[in-house]
């Protein structure tokens, strides 16, 4: 019993590790993100070799441990959302840069008459 309370605390921390990510993201702490990702890692070796020590209790554990879980996977779904949106956003951004270029250097170009002011871009 003592192991399935232990896997059962471990998916809570992996739930608490998700959620901690998607705070990081959320607050453009990209370092702290990426320092989470690594614990998160390291968590779930953890948990896979809990697994395999004793792969027969696997229904007991599900049972202890299924809230955690449901935890852990709506914070991924969230954490997942969130990542594609700021990549989406990231490559709107690119595209409108890119549509407004020819603009953004026709402004910047030297007038034809009179001074001459060089902005190269």
């Amino acid at each position: 019993m003592k192991r399935t309370i232990g896997l059962a605390d471990a998916y809570a921390r992996y739930a608490d590790l998700i959620a901690a990510q998607l705070a990081a993201i959320e607050n453009d702490e990209f370092d702290e993100f990426t320092s989470l990702t690594h614990e998160r890692e390291a968590l779930a070796r953890s948990i896979d070799s809990m697994h395999a020590v004793d792969p027969d209790g696997s229904a007991e554990i599900a049972r202890a441990a299924m809230s955690h879980l449901e935890a852990a996977l709506a914070a991924d779904v969230m954490l997942r959302e969130r990542i594609d949106r700021i990549q989406n956003d990231s490559l709107d951004g690119a595209r409108a840069i890119g549509r407004n270029r020819k603009a953004i250097r026709s402004y910047a170009a030297p007038a034809e008459t009179g001074a001459r002011v060089d902005l190269s871009l």
